[in-house]
């Protein structure tokens, strides 16, 4: 009778993680292939890996009787050249993974946390949830993405699946049911959905308009403070999304400047979405919080944490891979054991590190895609411009933020979802209300420009015509 794979030996399943260890490596050369546009098939690549593989795996399955430690010791010894991984200095510290410091001052890993030898040579420590490299190649590419004008503290980060759940999960830590997060409106409409349903934290709008081309009022935002305090709701903290969804503008330092010192005068946290962080192509240069943070003197960066992901930055909306980047020691305690059940499976986290750590390729991606967004966003704001729609200025994110108030037929926001289905229903074109977005301000629409080819724009105007040159005829 066969085995099932719970009833392995050690060994025969390390050799398993092994030859998977392997075949994912040379998955990561593929996208490279792909990504750099090279005439050899990615394929082709692949099937080579898996024949060199089946036999090396069909071989250690047969000496799979040798003892585990031994087995523990010799992964890692395909006949093949190792990726190449950034070297780990230390193992991850307590804060994230429990551990507890030596008189020394280095870290000893907690029980069922062990160190081991990875097929491609450094040492890794892996609970289950994340793995140290992983964390390390993480952190360096976020600074990569600031320019190098921050470093981010891998201690200080926990990895969650996908950004939506690290949301979610700062929001449990921070915030009670019942109390209440100020967020500048418009704002993004899924956080209606990430925050609010199991977390029972309320979203209040804090309305910013076009006559102040959308930035964030210090002012409104005491008025929204006070008012919600006399509702007798308890506001824990401030969240904004920099660069903005939808609107695509950037926050100015010295609004950041004045976001921080509220939120210490108030005793409430600050969060920043910062996931277009390296989707920028705009005149105005992106500033990130953790570069503002340091410039405040006697500041308790504790109350301020960062969301990130590489859904948007690097197209990897599948990886379901989200970042939490806290300050604050408790928060980053208290999310990576919540984060235990929203974990980032371990082929996508050797991914990632074989990825990220090609430093060269991450520069040169990140270059041409911010290019062809500039290209792509110019292209989709002149050809709103033929139909007589005139846009927000934006410089980054994915959105064009266009003024169709002159489309509607009565200034409301209900006028303004009639407008919205006739965009879907006779032009085909798929748009998002501003009122869906928390806008005040009826008639504006959030388009996605990155969803288009080139191709793909006298379409756009052709069928947007459809609706604008009708509504010319009937007014």
């Amino acid at each position: 009778m066969q085995k099932s794979p719970a009833h392995w030996p050690l060994s025969s399943m390390l050799a398993i993680e092994d030859i998977q260890a392997n075949i994912l490596d040379d998955m990561a050369v593929c996208l490279k292939f792909r990504s750099s546009g090279a005439s050899r098939k990615p394929a082709n690549l692949f099937i080579q890996s898996y024949n060199r593989t089946q036999s090396y795996g069909r071989q250690r399955m047969a000496n799979a009787k040798t003892p585990c430690w031994t087995a523990v010791a010799d992964l890692g010894r395909l006949p093949s050249s190792p990726a190449s991984f950034p070297p780990v200095s230390s193992p991850p510290p307590a804060a994230v993974h429990g551990g507890i410091r030596n008189r020394d001052g280095g870290w000893k890993p907690p029980p069922g946390l062990e160190r081991k030898q990875g097929r491609s040579g450094p040492k890794e420590f892996a609970n289950g949830s994340s793995i140290w490299i992983a964390i390390r190649a993480l952190a360096g590419f976020m600074r990569q993405i600031m320019h190098e004008s921050v470093s981010f503290d891998p201690s200080q980060m926990v990895i969650t699946s996908g950004a939506t759940p690290a949301m979610e999960i700062l929001s449990f830590c921070i915030a009670d049911p019942g109390n209440a997060f100020l967020v500048p409106s418009p704002y993004y409409p899924g956080w209606d959905r990430d925050i609010k349903w199991r977390t029972g934290v309320e979203l209040i709008p804090v309305p910013c308009r076009s006559t102040d081309n959308f930035n964030i009022s210090i002012t409104a935002l005491e008025i929204a403070y006070k008012q919600a305090k006399k509702r007798g709701v308890r506001v824990r903290g401030v969240l904004i999304s920099n660069p903005s969804n939808p609107t695509g503008g950037i926050v100015p330092r010295e609004t950041l400047h004045d976001l921080l010192e509220f939120a210490a005068e108030k005793n409430i946290h600050f969060i920043s979405d910062e996931i277009f962080a390296g989707s920028t192509y705009g005149s105005d240069k992106f500033v990130s919080v953790a570069e503002v943070v340091d410039e405040l003197e006697d500041f308790d960066k504790g109350r301020v944490h960062i969301i990130y992901g590489l859904s948007k930055d690097l197209s990897l909306a599948g990886f379901r891979v989200g970042v939490i980047y806290s300050y604050n020691e408790n928060i980053v305690a208290a999310a990576a054991k919540i984060a235990r059940f929203s974990s980032v499976s371990t082929p996508t986290q050797r991914l990632l590190v074989s990825m990220l750590s090609d430093q060269k390729f991450i520069s040169e991606y990140l270059t041409v895609n911010r290019e062809r967004l500039r290209k792509m966003y110019h292209l989709f704001v002149d050809a709103l411009k033929q139909v007589g729609i005139e846009c927000f200025k934006s410089s980054g994110g994915f959105y064009c933020w266009a003024d169709m108030s002159r489309y509607i037929r009565s200034y409301s926001e209900k006028g303004e979802r009639k407008l919205w289905d006739r965009l879907l229903e006779e032009a085909k074109v798929n748009v998002t209300p501003g009122s869906s977005c928390h806008c005040i301000e009826p008639g504006w629409f959030r388009c996605c420009f990155t969803a288009l080819s080139e191709e793909d724009i006298p379409v756009l105007v052709e069928r947007l015509r459809r609706v604008t040159d009708s509504h010319k005829s009937n007014s």
